[in-house]
């Protein structure tokens, strides 16, 4: 067992998405520097350090010298946790085939960026994209924020709206992904077309903006999961994206305050009545899928 209260690290074991173009793997072990240097141009690693030392895991930094000119993308994300959605966007122009992707299990983190290059470079929809990587990785996506994350990529894919994204949004700004959710979850409401909405949303004077700025500004980059439950828009509140839960201390924080608001911002937009529940999680109680 080692200080991660896990086994060492699994090794190299490339599972290729697509050809020998993208593979996802469990952390690879020190000594596999070499074999990696040799499969791939792209490595892209969501490991915290911890994983990598605490689980005799290999070490990026020495691939560049057995390999001059590959691309290490080391994007630290806690376990269960989910990159954002700037992050994704960010990654995938960063790609030369072919791609090493991993976190410690290779599961859910590393299918999350799988999941959208294979949206990205097929053009397939979320639900057949999953059911793949499910195939191809013997797993997927496992919590909540990082089904949301791909959701609101796929919107953002579909509305056109990548080049946006990677061009005026830091990645560390939830704005657009809190947009593109909000936008989901009421063109199901009005019944409006999702990729308008979602166009729309990006528009200065859209009051979902609002909506969206409000979340940011009270929640920062906690919300993992927005979904409509009858007429209510149910906002799970997790962690902050890429933190680890054992980091982070329970809030206790109520939002009484802010539901009030946001319903009477939605009632403007929907033209209709929406109830808002705003439902806070403690750091251990991971928001599976």
């Amino acid at each position: 067992m080692s200080a991660l209260g896990t086994t060492w690290a699994l090794g190299l074991r490339p599972r290729w998405i697509r050809g020998k173009r993208l593979a996802v793997s469990p952390m690879p072990r020190l000594g596999e520097e070499e074999k990696i240097a040799n499969m791939f141009n792209t490595v892209v690693s969501l490991s915290p350090p911890s994983e990598h030392v605490l689980s005799g895991g290999y070490d990026p930094r020495a691939l560049p010298r057995l390999k001059p000119g590959i691309k290490i993308i080391w994007r630290p994300i806690g376990e269960y946790n989910a990159p954002t959605l700037i992050d994704i966007v960010k990654i995938l122009k960063e790609l030369r085939e072919p791609v090493l992707v991993h976190c410690f299990r290779g599961c859910g983190r590393s299918s999350v960026i799988a999941a959208a290059w294979l949206m990205l470079v097929e053009g397939g929809s979320l639900p057949e994209t999953l059911a793949e990587i499910s195939t191809r990785a013997g797993c997927g996506p496992e919590t909540t924020p990082q089904l949301s994350v791909l959701e609101a990529f796929d919107l953002a894919r579909r509305a056109g709206l990548l080049e946006k994204l990677s061009r005026e949004y830091d990645v560390d700004d939830p704005v657009p992904e809190y947009l593109l959710l909000l936008a989901k979850s009421i063109s199901a409401i009005t019944g409006d077309d999702i990729v308008e909405e979602a166009r729309k949303a990006f528009s200065r004077e859209n009051e979902l903006r609002l909506v969206a700025e409000k979340l940011a500004n009270s929640l920062d980059y906690k919300v993992s999961r927005v979904t409509l439950r009858s007429e209510t828009l149910v906002i799970q509140v997790w962690i902050p994206r890429r933190a680890h839960p054992s980091n982070v201390q329970r809030s206790g924080e109520r939002y009484d305050e802010l539901s009030e608001e946001l319903q009477s911002i939605l009632r403007k937009i929907a033209g209709k009545e929406i109830n808002v529940s705003i439902e806070p999680r403690d750091p251990e109680d991971v928001p599976w899928l």
